[in-house]
């Protein structure tokens, strides 16, 4: 599978954000950088929002998944290291924020 554009992350995972309740969804890693290939995984960055349970956060994950036909790797802006998040900031691009 080729991969997706940006816009095209975007109108897929902005309905699926919306209805789990998530506040913010970010795109990090090689499809933010433009460096994608068909066996690239999607970086996602989340502000959890309404989501308060593993069992709710995996859920968003797997919709997410289901939807792309991709593997997704899910980091909360809570609960990863800070180091981390300040390496992955200069690459975010936003997909979704709850108005």
């Amino acid at each position: 599978m080729a991969p997706y554009s940006i816009e095209e992350l975007r109108n897929i995972v902005s309905p699926i954000a919306r209805a789990h309740g998530v506040a913010s969804v970010s795109l990090f890693g090689s499809y933010a950088k433009g460096l994608a290939d068909a066996g690239s995984d999607v970086d996602l960055k989340i502000d959890k929002g309404a989501l308060r349970s593993l069992f709710q956060l995996c859920g968003f994950r797997l919709a997410v998944e289901d939807a792309l036909k991709l593997p997704v790797d899910l980091v909360t802006s809570d609960s990863s290291d800070k180091s981390f998040l300040d390496m992955i900031q200069k690459d975010e691009v936003v997909l979704y924020r709850n108005a």
